[in-house]
């Protein structure tokens, strides 16, 4: 939020910053351009999959979620009410992936940690080794999860915001 970052700032006032986001928009919608002056775009996702930086990709997508009627928190949608209707979808994704991915490693992205192990579980149910991975793991369990994974034993990994920033495993 807007405090957080001018205390920060206010506190270091004499030390050189520098802001690293991929949106440049607080929840609320306000830019940063109150904490930060200027701003430089890096390159586009397409650029960096061209340079090797990015594997290319192909998209599958179940069916969509009626978000209708869901309250808004912090700009985003309420993480306990979405996971209620996210569960229907769990089963069509468990389906596209035994169609066009089965037994290869994925990623999925949860909302929330109880959703995450939720879908782990469905997952593992319908015959793909699969665990969630959260922060209150210890930080040694984690990592055996994410080798278990790199490894192929696990085929499924589910996280819910713990594995987007910095997780960088070529072979997905």
């Amino acid at each position: 939020c807007a405090g957080s970052w001018k205390k920060v700032i206010a506190a270091y006032s004499r030390a050189w910053k520098i802001g690293v986001t991929a949106s440049p928009i607080r929840l609320s919608g306000e830019p940063l351009g109150d904490v930060f002056d200027d701003m430089l775009v890096g390159p586009s996702v397409s650029e960096l999959i061209e340079l090797g930086f990015l594997s290319r990709y192909r998209i599958f997508a179940p069916s969509t979620i009626d978000t209708s009627g869901l309250k808004i928190r912090g700009g985003d949608f309420a993480a306990n009410e979405l996971m209620g209707r996210a569960r229907y979808v769990t089963g069509d994704a468990i389906k596209e992936y035994s169609k066009r991915a089965a037994y290869k490693r994925a990623v999925v992205f949860c909302t929330t940690v109880e959703h995450a192990k939720d879908v782990a579980a469905q997952f593992a149910s319908a015959g793909f080794p699969s665990r969630c991975i959260d922060g209150s793991l210890p930080k040694q369990e984690r990592a055996g999860i994410v080798g278990m994974f790199k490894a192929g034993t696990i085929k499924i990994l589910t996280s819910c915001d713990l594995i987007s920033e910095g997780f960088d495993l070529p072979s997905i």
